[in-house]
C-alpha cells in the first residue's frame, strides 16, 4: 500500500470527522454571509445616504449640445422596464431632472410574484465641456395584495441605506444587489449617449419628379 497516499486519506477524513474544524469552517461560511448582506453596494455620500454622482469632463462639447445628448438619454430610459415621473426639463440651465420607480420580485419564472418597487431621483446639469450626474433618495416601496386580489402598494417604505432585513436578509440583499446593477447600467449608457455624434442628413440633393 502507498502510504503517502494513506497518509493523505487519513488526514481528511480526521479533518472531516473533526467536530471543531467543522465548527470553525461553518462559521467562516456564516460570516461571509453575514458581510455580503450588511454589504452597502450603492456609494454613501456625507449624510450617509445612498447617491451615485459624479462630475465627467467632455472637452469639445458645448452646453447646448450636452443637454441635447441628455434628452437622448431620457429617450432611452422610457423604453427600460420602469416608469418615470416628475420629470422636468430645463434647457436655458442645461438641466433635466425626474423620478424613476421599476417593480423587484420574489422567485422567478412562473412563479415570479411583485414584491415591492424600488424609486429614486436621477439629475444631470451641463456645462460646456463637463456633466455631473446624481442619483439618490433610494426607497423600497412594500406591497401587498388587497381584499380584491390587487397587489397595491401600503405606503409603507424603507430606505436603501438600510442594510438589514430580518426575516428576508436575501431577498433584501438581492433587491439592494439589483438596484445598484440598474443604476450602473443606465450611467454607462448616459456616458455612451452623451458623447454621440447625432447623424446628419445625407445632403443629397432632392431627386427631381418627373411630371406626367
Amino acid at each position: 500500500m502507498n502510504t503517502r497516499s494513506f497518509s493523505r486519506g487519513a488526514g481528511i477524513i480526521s479533518a472531516m470527522s473533526n467536530p471543531a474544524k467543522s465548527m470553525n469552517v461553518l462559521a467562516i461560511v456564516l460570516s461571509l454571509l453575514i458581510l455580503d448582506g450588511n454589504a452597502q453596494f450603492l456609494p454613501l455620500n456625507g449624510s450617509n445616504k445612498c447617491e451615485a454622482t459624479e462630475i465627467v469632463q467632455v472637452e469639445g462639447l458645448t452646453k447646448p449640445a450636452l443637454y441635447s445628448n441628455e434628452l437622448r438619454w431620457l429617450k432611452w430610459l422610457t423604453h427600460i422596464d420602469g416608469k418615470l415621473n416628475s420629470v422636468v426639463k430645463d434647457s436655458i440651465g442645461g438641466k433635466i431632472s425626474g423620478n424613476f420607480e421599476f417593480f423587484v420580485y420574489a422567485q422567478s419564472g412562473i412563479l415570479r410574484k411583485v414584491n415591492g418597487a424600488i424609486s429614486y431621483h436621477f439629475s444631470i446639469e451641463t456645462k460646456d465641456g463637463k456633466y455631473r450626474y446624481s442619483f439618490s433618495d433610494f426607497v423600497y416601496h412594500y406591497y401587498a395584495q388587497d381584499r380584491n386580489y390587487r397587489v397595491v402598494k401600503t405606503g409603507n417604505t424603507k430606505p436603501l441605506e438600510e442594510t438589514e432585513a430580518p426575516g428576508w436578509q436575501k431577498l433584501w440583499t438581492d433587491h439592494r444587489k439589483m438596484v445598484n446593477g440598474r443604476v450602473r447600467n443606465q450611467i454607462d449608457e448616459l456616458k455612451v449617449k452623451v458623447v454621440e455624434t447625432p447623424k446628419q442628413a445625407s445632403g443629397k440633393p432632392d431627386e427631381k419628379k418627373v411630371d406626367w
